[in-house]
């Protein structure tokens, strides 16, 4: 450290000091600079993402359009949704693809047996989906089951609610549950939605044990329908027999009015 004068005046030790002066002032940092906030490459990165994943979730007017149909129409075809909204088969494509590259609604495959050739598709709204167009995601399904197989149930309830019975999708009788428990004039009836016919035994002869009065057993088709059949003939009784009906899925009346004017 350097020592000065007691007597030096103010001009000459400001003369004297100026090389340290200018050294100092090398390290001094504009207050501007100062405020900022470092770069972080790593930061800069997870925005980048927060805002690549915000536009993922960014819908036209015609993919909006789109997810309020399949809320206020969800059994239409994904053909019949592109007649009801004018749209193209490139267009009706496009919008499906993005809707669900996007994580807003996906599509899924029902078999309509004799009245189509092959399976017809439909789309349903994820919980994004719902949240775009300002609407509540309803309740997540309380039993795990293919959308397919709750597209059915959906259906049966539905049905049956309109001639006036009280129908409930996975009614409980005791330990065991129904895919749709139909009840009208004290009468209480199971309906099992059998896309296989793996677990129709189980369904039928528990539903009777715990006091169903009768059991509807609705087969995805003629295979599934005959092999049913063959599994109830060696485990029911006769007196069971009377008690349950087995028919395809595709017999229900509002089958024909959801393919109506589309194709598969």
């Amino acid at each position: 450290m350097k020592i000065y004068r007691k007597d030096l005046g103010n001009t000459e030790l400001e003369v004297l000091m100026r090389p340290e002066i200018d050294s100092l002032m090398q390290q001094v940092v504009p207050r501007q600079q100062q405020n900022a906030e470092p770069v972080n490459d790593d930061a800069e990165n997870t925005s980048n993402q927060e805002d690549s994943n915000r536009d993922s979730h960014n819908v036209s007017s015609e993919e909006k359009e789109y997810l309020e149909s399949i809320f206020n129409h969800p059994f239409l075809t994904i053909t019949g949704r592109a007649e009801a909204l004018g749209l193209t088969s490139y267009m009706n494509d496009k919008i499906k693809k993005e809707l669900t590259h996007k994580g807003l609604a996906n599509d899924f495959s029902v078999n309509f047996g004799r009245f189509t050739k092959g399976n017809v598709k439909f789309m349903e709204l994820k919980e994004a989906g719902y949240l775009a167009i300002g609407k509540s995601a309803p309740k997540s399904r309380k039993y795990s089951c293919s959308s397919e197989h709750w597209l059915w149930q959906t259906l049966i309830q539905q049905y049956y609610q309109s001639k006036g019975y009280q129908a409930i999708i996975e009614m409980r009788m005791q330990d065991k549950r129904a895919d749709v428990g139909i009840c009208k004039n004290g009468v209480v009836l199971a309906a099992e939605v059998e896309l296989s016919a793996g677990n129709a035994v189980f369904n039928v002869t528990t539903d009777l044990k715990v006091g169903f009065d009768k059991v509807l057993v609705a087969c995805k088709n003629t295979k599934v329908k005959q092999a049913v059949q063959k599994k109830l003939e060696l485990a029911l009784d006769e007196q069971q027999w009377k008690q349950v009906q087995i028919m395809l899925l595709s017999d229900f009346h509002f089958v024909k009015d959801i393919i109506k004017g589309t194709k598969a």
